[in-house]
């Protein structure tokens, strides 16, 4: 019981020398979001997304942005 106790205590030391470390370099401790990720779909799924966003006069970049916004929402909801 006591290696467990040991291991957490030495997490929270991990934890509190990087949380020191972006304090004095100034860094955010929280990843960034640049806002644009790569997505890799199944051939036939990108064709039908391009054909569902033509048909709505989307971008597919607005179409999937639309997609992404409304099951975020959902999962806040849940």
């Amino acid at each position: 019981m006591g290696d467990i106790e040991e291991l957490k205590r030495m997490i929270e030391q991990c934890i509190d020398n990087f949380l020191e470390l972006c304090r004095k370099t100034g860094k955010n401790p929280d990843k960034e979001f640049k806002g644009s990720f790569n997505v890799r779909l199944a051939p036939e799924l990108h064709r039908k997304a391009a054909i569902a966003a033509k048909k709505r006069r989307l971008t597919l970049n607005q179409y999937v942005t639309e997609a992404i916004y409304r099951s975020a929402e959902d999962e806040t909801i849940a």
